[in-house]
């Protein structure tokens, strides 16, 4: 594969990645799923999610919880394609949280963490297979995860 063609499918995977955040932070991640393969892993702080249904929960149950202002800032994206349907990318996440409505009082980034994504390109679309999250930094505000239960550990 030319630089040219995997120049252009990380541009694809970066725009795929922005889309996907700028869905959660502007519409609660009502179609955050659409973003993961069927069988995704997202490896989260709190507990892991297997499979798109089991990650879209996650965004369904935060919308029960009311009004979140957020913005997931991604930084430092650098992305290996590995060929013409699966890639791998490494970036920073910062994330800036409160629950309620704006206007939030100004704070630090809750959470940094360096992300760990491996894409799978299906049907012409670039989705994510699996995200690992390692925390860098951890602040005082609210994380919009649920509590882990029993259950949790059998996924």
């Amino acid at each position: 594969m030319d630089a040219a063609a995997k120049l252009l499918i990380a541009s694809e995977i970066e725009h795929q990645l922005l889309d996907y955040w700028h869905e959660v932070d502007q519409n609660g991640g009502r179609q955050a799923g659409s973003y993961w393969t069927e069988d995704a892993i997202w490896e989260a702080p709190a507990r892991t999610f297997k499979g798109r249904a089991d990650i879209q929960s996650f965004f369904d149950w935060r919308l029960t919880r009311g009004d979140r202002l957020a913005l997931h800032v991604v930084t430092n994206l650098k992305t290996t394609v590995e060929s013409p349907t699966s890639a791998a990318s490494r970036w920073y996440l910062m994330l800036y949280a409160a629950d309620g409505a704006p206007v939030q009082p100004s704070q630090p980034a809750v959470q940094v963490a360096k992300i760990e994504d491996k894409w799978s390109r299906q049907n012409g679309t670039w989705l994510c297979a699996h995200r690992k999250f390692t925390v860098l930094f951890s602040g005082d505000g609210a994380l919009a995860g649920p509590p882990k239960t029993a259950a949790d550990k059998d996924k």
